[in-house]
């Protein structure tokens, strides 16, 4: 399908771009709520894009804010093409690719033309022959076999858009850009010239995102014979003709939308790029302000994978009103040459997890879990003991009876009790035979949350062995605290500080999260998952695994829950198995990057005691430190 955009003045085509099939299914969709689900095709920073004016990487043409001219493959020609400003993500898993004369690194999603068409960096052979560029520059060449493709790192990718041909040269090869930005753009653009008065909310995360990326792709695509008006500042703004009255386009950044200003727009419909990175409260508050009269309420969305709301709303709930654009490479077998079919197929018994995802193109839980900060086998491993609770007893799940003699002790993750925020949670855990016994969360005040822990811990509890509560202490754990005091529950874990007027070290009640402690508390559960053989039953404690992240958020002190989820049950899980003492090393490799192992004794092992921790048999790399200390 071809669209085309005329000039207002004298008819003439201004814009003309041949769609891919995931881009005409988006502009064709009659559903009022449309997301255009994309994979992570594109490139590391350092990558140098040929541009009219030389070389340049994507890394700095994003810097500058440059939307340059590129050389682009049409047939087996090469022409020059207009890029826009490129599109910065947040990190990845990259990939290098190297031939005899030269390499370029990229995500394994990411399109390279080849002697048998566009294929995914996850696709290519050795000895597949990427297409180059003669020494005139006038015609394509294939004198370029692959030698290699090696994961190198983790770290963002940047993404360029090409008006009209979607490909550009860089670093000897043609790359395909995604193009979910640019469709949407185009979609908005059209909603408003073809709707008079209609009035349009454009969005991304940040401010500095709206000015530096998302309004110059925007002007770069809408053409002056449109435009009636522009408002630059305080928020940019552009008035576009119609038929009749102007329609209006408004920027807005998502993270600092005020509920205030949310409630005073009279929208016809929204459209965000990137949507994964939108808070749900915000998608809701915009959703209410659909009330514009004589217009088609339309929200367009672009987003990447992610376990998010957006998922659970459009992919896991099946919401019959969103239409969800995803495209898989199995679905364009007829356009494929036969030798890469054959090659996709291979991976559903060499790569099973590659197939599922990228040739099936299935969006779901199970291969979203990359960036999560427990390792894939052991929440698979968790997954696998999941089972229903034994009984409920009030509301709280029971998995195993009590046991006399057994060693129990109960996490306490405290929560307001308000709706639209966090659960408050509790995990009884029998340390004896390292299960989860009993799971609960919901919405209760601190207090009430309190009555309900030592309930359950009565329950598991002898007048010579009582269960140990480990609460959390941040903000309203004092509130909890007092409840378990006033309640009569005496046995409470106590972690040990040094007093700011003393120096001296005291014990203080209850576990206090914060940067240090938490990489702690899941250390603790990584090595009992290593070592140990834990069971946990709760899907609920489960599926939040799934979503358990690495996070750039303070608030997540370096790990947390992917927006729109939440960690409550985990943290009170990390609670419930968290012990002093040893903690088993994992493979430890020599310091010279060889890769070999160091030959250290079984039964060497981590001791933290009184806040240094040393390793039997092993010093720091850095000789001048004389001891590891844990804040």
């Amino acid at each position: 399908m071809k669209i085309k955009f005329n000039n207002f003045k004298n008819n003439d085509t201004v814009l003309e771009m041949e769609l891919l099939p995931a881009q005409e299914k988006f502009w064709n969709t009659e559903k009022t709520y449309s997301v255009l689900n994309g994979g992570f095709g594109c490139i590391e920073g350092e990558t140098k894009i040929k541009t009219t004016e030389g070389e340049i990487s994507i890394a700095d043409l994003y810097k500058n804010k440059s939307a340059p001219q590129v050389y682009s493959l049409v047939g087996k020609k090469i022409r020059i093409a207009q890029a826009l400003v490129p599109v910065k993500y947040e990190p990845a898993k990259l990939y290098k690719v190297s031939t005899a004369s030269n390499s370029f690194i990229a995500t394994e999603k990411h399109r390279v033309f080849t002697s048998s068409g566009w294929t995914t960096v996850g696709s290519l052979y050795s000895g597949d022959i990427l297409v180059g560029v003669s020494d005139n520059f006038q015609e394509t060449i294939f004198e370029n076999k692959v030698k290699s493709v090696k994961y190198v790192k983790t770290d963002n990718y940047y993404d360029l858009h090409i008006l009209g041909t979607h490909n550009y040269l860089a670093e000897g090869f043609f790359h395909h850009n995604s193009g979910k930005t640019q469709i949407m753009l185009l979609k908005v653009i059209y909603d408003c010239l073809s709707q008079p008065d209609n009035y349009f909310l454009l969005g991304r995360k940040t401010y500095t995102e709206i000015y530096d990326v998302l309004l110059k792709d925007f002007m770069d695509l809408c053409h002056p014979s449109w435009i009636k008006s522009f408002k630059k500042t305080p928020h940019p703004s552009v008035e576009l003709y119609t038929q009749g009255k102007p329609s209006t386009i408004i920027f807005r950044n998502i993270d600092k939308l005020a509920e205030d200003e949310i409630k005073g727009l009279n929208l016809g419909g929204f459209a965000i790029d990137q949507a994964e990175q939108m808070p749900e409260a915000v998608f809701q508050g915009l959703t209410f302000r659909l009330r514009r009269k004589n217009v088609k309420h339309k929200v367009y969305l672009t987003c990447n994978p992610a376990l998010n709301w957006l998922y659970k709303k459009v992919k896991a709930d099946k919401d019959t009103n969103w239409e969800l654009i995803e495209a898989s490479s199995k679905e364009n077998y007829a356009n494929l040459p036969k030798e890469t079919v054959e090659r996709y197929e291979e991976y559903k018994i060499t790569d099973p997890g590659y197939y599922k995802q990228y040739v099936l193109g299935i969006w779901d839980e199970s291969l979203l879990s990359e960036n999560t900060a427990f390792a894939r086998e052991h929440i698979e491993k968790m997954m696998k003991t999941q089972r229903e609770p034994l009984r409920i007893m009030e509301g709280i799940e029971i998995y195993k009876d009590f046991v006399p003699g057994h060693t129990y002790q109960l996490g306490v993750d405290p929560a307001e009790g308000i709706e639209n925020r966090d659960d408050a949670a509790i995990t009884l855990v029998d340390h004896t035979t390292l299960e989860e016994v009993a799971a609960w969360s919901g919405k209760l005040t601190p207090e009430a949350t309190a009555e309900k822990a030592v309930f359950l811990a009565g329950k598991y509890s002898t007048d010579d062995l009582k269960c140990l509560i480990v609460p959390e202490m941040n903000s309203i754990g004092y509130a909890l605290m007092n409840k378990l005091k006033d309640l009569g529950w005496h046995r409470i874990y106590q972690r040990e500080e040094i007093d700011n007027k003393t120096g001296r070290k005291v014990n203080k009640l209850g576990w206090r999260t914060t940067t240090s402690t938490k990489p702690l508390a899941i250390s603790r559960f990584r090595d009992i998952l290593r070592n140990g053989n834990p069971k946990v039953y709760s899907q609920k404690t489960i599926d939040q695994f799934k979503t358990f992240i690495y996070s750039n958020e303070a608030k997540d002190k370096g790990v947390g829950a992917n927006i729109g989820y939440h960690d409550d049950r985990i943290m009170s899980l990390l609670l419930g198995f968290w012990s002093k003492g040893k903690i088993q090393p994992s493979t430890v490799f020599s310091p010279d990057n060889s890769g070999k192992e160091r030959n250290i004794n079984k039964n060497s092992f981590l001791i933290i005691e009184n806040g240094v921790a040393r390793i039997r048999g092993l010093t720091p790399i850095l000789q001048m430190e004389k001891n590891w200390t844990i804040n």
